[in-house]
């Protein structure tokens, strides 16, 4: 029996029942006990009323006579009779007149009146003296004493059918109201119970919806009582509940964005050695497409470094090459209150760009000191030839005079180029915007490269389609970008081929496409050709002349236009360098 509506319903009934019992019980005996003690007492009234009358005045031979005068005793209820106590007859009595058919008493009560008490029975069985049937009868006895001697014996009884049969009735009243209160108990209680369980019931399925995660729905309260008052404080804290869970849900989902949109992997593993959380880099970072299969054991083993998980100690600026990658690795540990390690938390930072440019610093220090030195080394050369006494051979002079020159053209032009590239990066440079019509500003750029094309075997070819297009820009700036392309383009062109300049157009930009029929860009050096002192080819670059600058100052200017500049190239068959400015 689990459920405790019943339990409460066969509660209350066998409340009820023995409360029933012991009241009927209790109502019955009492009953009972008043009808004997009143039977006792109508009794002794009887037999003293024989003993006054009838034997005070001793006159024995009278004794039947005076009986027949005493019919208020008999009346129907009261039988008495007075025995002899030498020979144990009746000598006198009122129930008969036939002195032949008076019975020798031999009951408890009798022999304990010959022995000198009074005594009294009830409820015994006999035979009727009359009719034979067995009946219930009160019965007194009482001894009359003279000179100290049991003389007669007064015996009384009477018939206590009624008496018995009123009892029986009223015991069957109640054990039929017991029965009739029983079924009133089970209905009101089983509504009384109903009443109770059914929010209790409420209550439970609710709680069982709390551990499911359903925290929206509500209990009705249907009394005011201390259950509804139960219930109520069930709703309240079902919806702290659900505004606490809410609000962990959102400072878990913050954390899920923050840790998917950090750029730093974050490892976390528990102190068994498993993998508990991975942000979404960490995958890219380490290259490895399954990390919740990687223990925290095999992932240092793969990371190649040695740290026990149970001794472990926070480990920091930890530099890992994973193929292309460098990443910086920390090595935290955490633990709970007590002092106990919990875990350990690895964070990775992608240091593999900062390496780059650190590498392209010292690569650009050495380039610049490579280009400064050796024009200057030319010219100290050159110089000290002349010192010699070459400079008296002025043919040779000259033509030595005509190489310092050169190289001194040639650290000016990459002296202007670094100052250039320093004020971008500082934020120096500024700009002359106007509207400028690039048709007119292509066209002056190839006036400038006729010579220099034509003396190399070469063409410059530009037919615009239109005359009108114009765009926001610095002139001056342009017009360097463009001389720039131009010039490389004519450098790495064979004798006899041809630059093509087409001006294309989109929605939003214009697109100036200079092709050439040069030697063409590896894949792999394509890339990189914007970075500073990049060269393809550094020994027919610098036997050239170039700096390697060019092409990251002119990037440098056209994303200061806000626009943008690429290169596509085949090698052997020439490159498409194409500068895109907003219209």
């Amino acid at each position: 029996m689990k459920s405790i509506r019943w339990k409460l319903v066969i509660m209350y009934i066998a409340l009820v029942f023995i409360v029933m019992i012991i009241s009927g019980t209790f109502m019955t005996v009492t009953l009972r006990r008043g009808e004997e003690d009143k039977a006792e007492y109508e009794l002794k009234q009887a037999t003293g009323k024989i003993v006054q009358t009838i034997i005070e005045p001793n006159n024995p031979e009278f004794f039947q006579a005076a009986f027949s005068d005493m019919t208020e005793i008999g009346a129907g209820r009261i039988y008495s009779s007075i025995i002899d106590a030498g020979t144990r007859k009746v000598i006198a009595t009122n129930v008969t007149s036939d002195e032949e058919r008076f019975p020798v008493y031999s009951s408890k009560t009798i022999i304990q009146a010959l022995a000198g008490g009074r005594s009294f029975a009830a409820g015994r069985n006999y035979n009727d003296d009359i009719t034979g049937a067995v009946k219930p009868w009160m019965e007194y006895a009482q001894p009359y004493l003279v000179n100290g001697k049991v003389t007669y014996v007064i015996y009384s009884r009477s018939d206590a059918t009624n008496i018995y049969e009123n009892i029986g009735k009223t015991t069957r009243t109640l054990a039929l109201s017991t029965v009739l209160a029983l079924v009133l108990t089970a209905v009101l209680g089983f509504l009384f119970a109903n009443s109770l369980t059914t929010p209790i019931a409420a209550l439970t399925n609710k709680a069982r919806e709390l551990a499911r995660g359903k925290l929206h729905s509500e209990i009705p309260v249907a009394s005011r009582d201390e259950i509804g008052q139960l219930t109520m404080s069930f709703n309240n804290m079902a919806k702290e509940l659900n505004k606490t869970m809410s609000g962990m849900e959102n400072e878990k989902n913050k954390q899920e964005i923050l840790l998917s949109n950090m750029t730093d992997g974050v490892l976390a593993y528990d102190n068994s050695g498993k993998l508990i959380h991975a942000s979404r880099v960490c995958g890219e970072l380490l290259g490895f497409p399954d990390m919740y299969g990687l223990s925290f054991t095999q992932m240092t083993g793969r990371l190649g470094v040695d740290i026990d998980l149970e001794t472990a100690e926070p480990m920091k600026d930890i530099t890992i090459n994973i193929g292309k990658r460098f990443l910086d690795a920390s090595f935290n540990t955490y633990k709970n209150k007590t002092g106990a390690l919990e875990g350990i938390v690895i964070v990775l930072h992608d240091i593999t760009e900062h390496i780059r440019l650190d590498n392209m610093r010292k690569e650009f220090v050495a380039n610049v000191s490579h280009e400064i030195r050796t024009p200057l080394t030319a010219i100290k050369g050159y110089a000290e030839t002349l010192i010699n006494g070459s400079i008296d051979d002025r043919e040779v002079a000259l033509e030595f005079l005509e190489v310092i020159n050169s190289e001194t053209d040639r650290m000016t032009l990459i002296v202007k180029d670094l100052l250039e590239l320093s004020r971008f990066d500082g934020g120096q440079m500024t700009f002359s915007f106007t509207e400028v019509n690039l048709t007119e500003l292509i066209r002056r750029n190839i006036k400038q490269h006729r010579i220099t094309a034509a003396n190399g075997g070469k063409s410059v070819n530009f037919e615009p389609e239109r005359e009108d297009v114009t765009v926001t820009a610095d002139p001056e700036r342009i017009s360097q970008v463009l001389t720039n392309i131009i010039s490389n383009a004519l450098k790495y062109s064979p004798e006899g081929s041809s630059v093509d300049i087409v001006l294309e157009e989109t929605k939003e930009h214009y697109c100036i496409v200079i092709r050439d029929n040069g030697f063409g860009i590896p894949k792999g050096d394509l890339p990189h050709i914007f970075e500073r002192f990049y060269r393809v080819d550094k020994a027919r670059s610098r036997d050239m002349g170039g700096t390697g600058l060019g092409l990251s100052i002119a990037k440098e200017i056209i994303e200061a236009h806000g626009g943008k500049i690429w290169a596509s190239s085949q090698p052997g068959k020439g490159t498409a360098m194409t500068v895109m400015l907003r219209k």
